[in-house]
């Protein structure tokens, strides 16, 4: 197999252990500042819900998912509860949650403290976002610019530099990038992924509606 296949695990990996053995290192004496926010960016083990507002076919918008979260909410979260962002931003003491940059109900206030850019269903690839027809890392990217502006206009440009300066930044992707590129590469998978792709484009409306638990046992 070509090694350039093995370079959205290895990147992903290495971007997610370098801050957490910098944060975990007893031999880092020097005080640091307390972190003031999380921002993430990648696909769904870091998607809040960010995709309950785009046209895709991956949501998690109904149950079973959320089963386990508070108020046994199906959020959008690809998850029984919380994700791993989750449960930082609270280890923090920051807030219970990290919210969906997307979520309409996200004030402008909360994005000082941190939010997902993250978009179920992406990759590091461009094509890995293309053929789920999710945010790619650009887009994700330029929502953060956005995001940006809108704290600078909030709260001034100092004091959001010194909120982004002191934010931890983390990045999970490269999963799909293996799963979706290298397996759509296989002879006669590519169109049936196609078929497949119509199908649920088709069934869009139907998957994104909230299930009680009794409709989706009927529809396995």
């Amino acid at each position: 197999m070509n090694s350039h296949h093995y370079k959205p695990i290895l990147l992903t990996f290495l971007i997610t252990l370098f801050p957490l053995l910098q944060l975990l290192s007893p031999t880092n004496a020097l005080p640091s500042p307390p972190i003031t926010a999380l921002y993430a960016f990648g696909d769904s083990t870091v998607d809040p819900g960010n995709n309950n507002y785009i046209l895709t076919l991956f949501r998690s918008n109904h149950p079973p998912y959320g089963k386990s979260f508070p108020a046994q909410r199906s959020t959008g979260r690809f998850s029984d509860g919380k994700l791993a962002t989750d449960f930082l931003v609270s280890s923090f003491g920051i807030k219970p949650t990290l919210p969906a940059y997307l979520n309409p109900s996200v004030k402008p206030f909360e994005l000082l403290t941190g939010v997902s850019f993250a978009s179920a269903g992406s990759g590091l690839d461009d094509r890995t976002a293309m053929l789920s027809l999710t945010l790619n890392m650009d887009r994700q990217w330029r929502y953060f610019e956005e995001a940006v502006r809108k704290m600078k206009s909030l709260v001034g440009e100092l004091e959001t530099d010194r909120m982004i300066r002191n934010a931890v930044f983390v990045i999970s992707a490269g999963t799909n990038d293996m799963t979706n590129n290298v397996t759509l590469a296989l002879p006669g998978v590519s169109s049936l992924f196609r078929i497949i792709r119509i199908f649920y484009l088709a069934k869009s409306k139907l998957l994104s509606r909230d299930y009680t638990t009794q409709e989706h046992e009927g529809l396995q």
